[in-house]
């Protein structure tokens, strides 16, 4: 977790209460949600190829849209997607994507965000949806049928995340859903109750599980890259509420700092002994969803076999499409959304130390449809000015 301002100011500014770090101090506006819901537009130039399936498939993979590198694709992966494209274009059908997303806000590190429901990152998201949509329909009226498999009961177990804070989570979700006309073009699916149908999912994810374990303890070299990615990811996402302001700044470093105290020293070791066991069942459960199907390989396409599943996060042999924006590194549900520029800006995603660390970028905008009394999101300066006279802006 990189911070832009050094030890002294971090304590300055940093007030935690309830486990929330607080806002104080940041100009607000208050809105509503039709205020940002502005007219969808295409991302992406329309294709001059001939067949209706190469064009759908390359707005697919314009840079605006696809996230990540076009050889994480085989060519046979490319193939089976233009052929299952080619399919629904056949039957005139809209095109059936699957994907895995909207958990929870991941909330137990103050820094990371203070939130519980979703925000503009989520509204943002399922409105990104809904633009790739609008854009395939410039050259496919069927347009695309999106397929979520929502992955908070899946995953909740693993942060001791209550059953009703999914469940309200997941309730809003909709209610963003609803507001942007998307009821016909979005459909939701429980990954836990997927998963439940495979009676051998449970003891190969505690097999996959004590293998992680055992080689991160005896045999670290051998352990897979993405093990040390997650670990990174889990470190910032476990609870972290009950540390003082000192012990948090501390904590923030990607690396123990050589000046530490001990008693951070022994703060850091068990942050990390409880990430290392969260890492291990969280790649356990991926793992094992692509390796327990009756043919051996992943539960999602068997299930839904007729879908192109794809992902949020670029990964080997699964195409990928950008959440948010080009501009966002991380996923809603990980951090605040802040609005850039003026309608034809973005919105990315940062962590909440990001905005206290440099308020005077900033300014805080409550929705008056948000059932939380926290800021909805934040809009960025331009060019650095002070809030007082703010004029800048998606002219919200």
């Amino acid at each position: 977790m990189k911070l832009y301002i050094g030890k002294e100011e971090f304590l300055k500014r940093v007030n935690v209460r309830d486990g929330k770090l607080q806002v104080d101090g940041l100009v607000r506006k208050d809105i509503n949600l039709d205020q940002i819901l502005y007219p969808l537009r295409p991302l992406a130039p329309l294709p001059d190829n001939n067949s209706v399936a190469d064009k759908i498939w390359e707005i697919l993979n314009h840079q605006s849209i696809r996230k990540g590198n076009t050889t994480n694709l085989s060519d046979k992966k490319v193939d089976e997607w233009r052929n299952k494209i080619a399919q629904f274009v056949t039957k005139d059908q809209p095109i059936k994507l699957v994907f895995i997303g909207f958990p929870f806000k991941a909330n137990l590190n103050p820094l990371k965000t203070n939130r519980c429901l979703p925000d503009l990152g989520e509204l943002y998201f399922l409105r990104r949806l809904a633009e790739i949509d609008f854009t395939v329909r410039q050259v496919y009226a069927p347009g695309i049928k999106w397929i979520v498999l929502t992955e908070g009961d899946a995953y909740r177990g693993l942060f001791d995340i209550a059953a009703d804070e999914v469940v309200t989570y997941q309730e809003v979700v909709r209610m963003f859903v609803s507001r942007l006309g998307m009821n016909e073009n979005i459909s939701f699916h429980s990954l836990a109750k997927l998963l439940s149908q495979y009676p051998n999912f449970v003891p190969k994810t505690l097999e996959i599980e004590e293998r992680l374990n055992t080689l991160y303890n005896n045999y670290p070299k051998e352990l897979p890259a993405e093990f040390h990615t997650m670990l990174w990811t889990m470190r910032q996402s476990i609870d972290w509420r009950s540390y003082s302001v000192e012990e948090l700044y501390y904590l923030t470093a990607d690396e123990l700092p050589t000046d530490a105290p001990i008693a951070i020293q022994d703060i850091w070791q068990t942050l990390t002994a409880r990430a290392v066991k969260i890492t291990s069942k969280y790649l356990a459960i991926n793992q094992a969803k692509n390796m327990v199907a009756s043919n051996g390989g992943s539960i999602v396409e068997e299930v839904y076999h007729d879908a192109c599943y794809i992902s949020v996060t670029p990964k080997t042999g699964r195409y990928a499409f950008h959440a948010v924006s080009q501009h966002s590194r991380f996923l809603p549900h990980h951090g605040v959304p802040v609005l850039v520029g003026k309608r034809n800006g973005y919105v990315r995603i940062v962590y909440l130390i990001d905005i206290i660390s440099k308020p005077h970028l900033y300014r805080a905008v409550y929705v008056s449809e948000d059932q939380e009394n926290l800021p909805f999101f934040y809009s960025q300066q331009q060019n650095g000015k002070s809030n007082n006279g703010y004029t800048g802006g998606w002219e919200v």
